[in-house]
């Protein structure tokens, strides 16, 4: 068990030290929770329960989509590595994808060190240059070199304004939508592009293509527009009451503060089936009093979180509602 001992060993547990899986209940929460995606690259982060026996769950980090991955060269001694980029496209993409997980997966011609620090640089078209700093934290040896995920270190949201202020690209949606000739329609465009390249598309998608993308039936694409940075609430409400919104897509807008402080999302989270239990019945209490008197009517809301809302309601009117 690999993973196992690399948890021990990074984390400087005791060589005797007894160990078990964490249940879904144990599992920790808020922002620095363990995010669930595709294609996992695990994580180990351990820590005790009661008994003193050491909890592992783990952190999963999505395997960079193989059409945003740059050529690579590493200075293993020196501590550098380079990240060459063919497009601009494919830097914005890449770095969107990197400052969602905070992490992002190489693969390499030189097998770097387990926790080895990097002072990364982006190259690419137009003189573009950025520099930044990574950390291994994991590493899967092959013949002909290493893959490896590299966490980034010191980085913030401005990292990504600055990225876009030398890429040329504003925050102007109306030169956003400048991109295409106005004689090609939007729609045909996207009806030509694969799920995985509207994926690619939903990151960095204008206006007028978020129009179009939040109506699409691919769930990794309508979790794709979630990463957009100018995404606004309407279309994250929009994207909450598709039929092809996956029970990830409500997560992960449930554990978003800054959206859960518009009420009609809020709503459309604890309404649905699809949003963990326990995610729903921690907002409930944010409704409106009008609002957990519908949901305790409803004949096909979740049992307990009819009753639950129905419990609220009579507190808030002091039992006077009951007859509703």
């Amino acid at each position: 068990m690999p993973l196992f001992r690399h948890a021990a060993a990074s984390d400087r547990l005791p060589a005797t030290a007894s160990f078990r899986l964490a249940s879904e209940a144990e599992m920790p929460s808020g922002p620095s929770a363990p995010r669930t995606t595709s294609a996992p690259l695990y994580r180990t982060q351990p820590r005790r329960d009661n008994s003193g026996a050491h909890l592992l769950y783990f952190d999963l980090v999505s395997r960079s989509d193989p059409g945003l991955a740059p050529t690579t060269d590493i200075e293993k001694g020196a501590g550098k590595l380079l990240l060459q980029f063919s497009d601009r496209e494919e830097i914005d993409a890449f770095f969107l994808k990197a400052s969602e997980d905070q992490a992002f997966f190489l693969d390499l011609d030189e097998e770097p060190d387990q926790f080895q620090s990097f002072r990364c640089t982006a190259i690419g078209p137009g003189g573009f240059h950025f520099g930044f700093d990574a950390e291994v934290i994991q590493i899967f040896p092959s013949p002909n070199g290493a893959g490896a995920t590299f966490e980034l270190r010191k980085w913030s949201e401005g990292n990504l304004k600055e990225i876009e202020r030398r890429l040329g690209t504003g925050s102007d949606e109306e030169e956003e939508d400048k991109r295409h000739p106005s004689d090609v329609s939007p729609i045909h465009r996207l009806r030509k592009m694969n799920p995985n390249q509207r994926f690619r598309l939903a990151m960095k998608a204008s206006r007028v293509e978020r129009g179009i993308l939040v109506r699409d039936t691919n769930p990794e694409v309508l979790a794709g527009l979630l990463s957009h940075p100018r995404i606004e609430e309407k279309e994250i409400h929009e994207i909450l009451t598709s039929p092809y919104a996956s029970g990830a897509i409500f997560k992960r807008v449930a554990d978003n503060r800054k959206w859960m402080h518009n009420a009609d999302i809020r709503l459309a989270v604890v309404k649905s089936p699809k949003t963990p239990m326990p995610l729903a019945i921690k907002h409930l209490a944010t409704l409106r009093t009008s609002e957990l008197r519908v949901l305790a009517k409803m004949g096909n809301a979740r049992e307990a979180l009819r009753k639950e809302a129905l419990k609220i309601y009579l507190k808030r009117t002091g039992g006077m509602g009951r007859g509703m």
